[in-house]
């Protein structure tokens, strides 16, 4: 997919490691991150951000490899259909992401 922005679109840190995620996957796993969303205008630069330091918190506060979702949804109001929501690479497709205990291995989330 062309669409969705790689890892040094949001600054990234290096993951400490990686596992591969085993493939194909049976679910797709979706959460809502809502923090951001208080603000109705979010900017490319305002979810780069947001996404860097969720990957700040999981590595540094809780102790994991990398920020815990495969993807990130984020941008402007869902409601409001000239949205300009982006897909950002978390640890992308083929990566064990750590997002929902029992899924991870069976899913991206």
């Amino acid at each position: 997919c062309s669409n969705i922005l790689n890892r040094n679109v949001w600054n990234a840190v290096k993951s400490i490691s990686r596992y591969d995620l085993p493939i194909p996957v049976s679910y797709i796993v979706v959460h809502e991150l809502t923090d951001l969303l208080n603000n109705k205008s979010v900017t490319q630069q305002d979810c780069a951000r947001y996404i860097n330091a969720l990957q700040n918190y999981y590595m540094n506060q809780k102790g994991y490899d990398d920020i815990v979702y495969n993807f990130i949804i984020c941008g402007d109001d869902e409601n409001d259909n000239t949205s300009q929501q982006q897909i950002y690479t978390g640890r992308g497709w083929k990566s064990l992401g750590a997002h929902c205990i029992t899924y991870n291995s069976k899913s991206l989330g």
